[in-house]
C-alpha cells in the first residue's frame, strides 16, 4: 500500500470514528481548511450516515493546497464535456434524420435541429441522462475517457446510478445553466472560479464524488485537437 493510500485510509478511520455531529461541524469549516481528497471522503462518510449534503455548505479547501492540486483541471473538464456534447449531437441529429420514409416526417424530425439554440437545449438535457448511465456502468463517458477524467465516489468505487444523476442533474443546472444561452455562459464561468479557488465543483461537494486527472499523452492530444479542427471545418463547410 502506497503512502498516499495509507493515508487515504488514516482519514477514513478518523472519519468513521467520529460522531455525525462533530463530522457536520467539520464539514462546515470549523476554521480548518480541508483537502480535496479529505473533502471527498467526508461528503463519502456524510452520505453513508444518511446526512443530505444538498443542505450544508460547501467545505473550505486551503487555497495553497488548491494551487498545487493536479485535480484542478477545469479547461480540461470544460473540453471533455463539449466533446460529448458534439458527440451526443451527432447522434442525435442522425437519428432525426433517419427517422421514417414519409418526407413530411423526415421535415418535422429536423425542424428542432435546424434552430443552434433549440438543438442546444436538447443535447443538454439529453445528455443528462446519457451522462447517468455512462458513469454508473463504465465510469468514463468518451470525452472524460480521451481526456483522462475519472470520477469516482468518495471510496473510490464508480457511481450509484442514483448518485450519478444527482450530479448530472447538479450539472446541468449549475455548471451548464441549463443549457439556455448567457445563462449557460454565466454559469460555466462561475462554475470555473469556484472549482479554481475552493478545488472542487459545487456537485461534487454536494454529490461526494472526487475527480482525479492522469496525464493525457500526446497521443490523445492529437485525437482531441483532430476532432475539434474537424467539427470546426465542418461547420464552416455548412455555412
Amino acid at each position: 500500500m502506497s503512502d498516499s493510500e495509507k493515508q487515504k485510509e488514516q482519514i477514513k478511520a478518523r472519519y468513521q470514528g467520529m460522531s455525525t455531529e462533530d463530522l457536520v461541524e467539520l464539514w462546515k469549516g470549523s476554521g480548518n481548511d480541508l483537502s480535496q481528497e479529505a473533502a471527498m471522503l467526508l461528503g463519502a462518510e456524510l452520505a453513508s450516515r444518511g446526512v443530505s449534503l444538498e443542505s450544508l455548505p460547501e467545505p473550505p479547501v486551503a487555497v495553497e493546497k488548491r494551487q498545487r492540486d493536479p485535480n484542478v483541471r477545469p479547461w480540461v473538464r470544460f473540453w471533455a464535456r463539449i466533446l460529448d456534447y458534439i458527440l451526443l449531437g451527432w447522434v442525435v441529429g442522425m437519428l432525426l434524420g433517419l427517422r421514417g420514409p414519409d418526407r413530411l416526417v423526415h421535415q418535422m424530425a429536423a425542424l428542432p435541429w435546424s434552430n443552434p439554440v433549440l438543438s442546444g437545449l436538447l443535447v443538454v438535457f439529453i445528455w443528462l441522462f446519457v451522462e447517468t448511465l455512462l458513469l454508473a456502468t463504465w465510469g468514463y463517458t468518451p470525452g472524460k475517457w480521451l481526456f483522462k477524467v475519472r470520477v469516482r465516489a468518495g471510496d473510490g468505487s464508480k457511481l450509484r446510478l442514483y448518485d450519478a444523476f444527482r450530479r448530472s442533474v447538479h450539472v446541468w443546472g449549475r455548471g451548464m445553466g441549463l443549457g439556455l444561452p448567457f445563462v449557460s455562459l454565466v454559469a460555466n464561468i462561475i462554475a470555473y472560479f469556484k472549482l479554481t479557488k475552493k478545488g472542487i465543483t459545487s456537485w461534487d461537494a454536494r454529490c461526494g464524488c472526487m475527480v482525479s486527472h492522469q496525464i493525457i499523452g500526446a497521443g490523445r492530444v492529437a485525437v482531441a485537437v483532430g476532432f475539434f479542427v474537424l467539427v470546426f471545418a465542418l461547420a464552416g463547410a455548412m455555412r
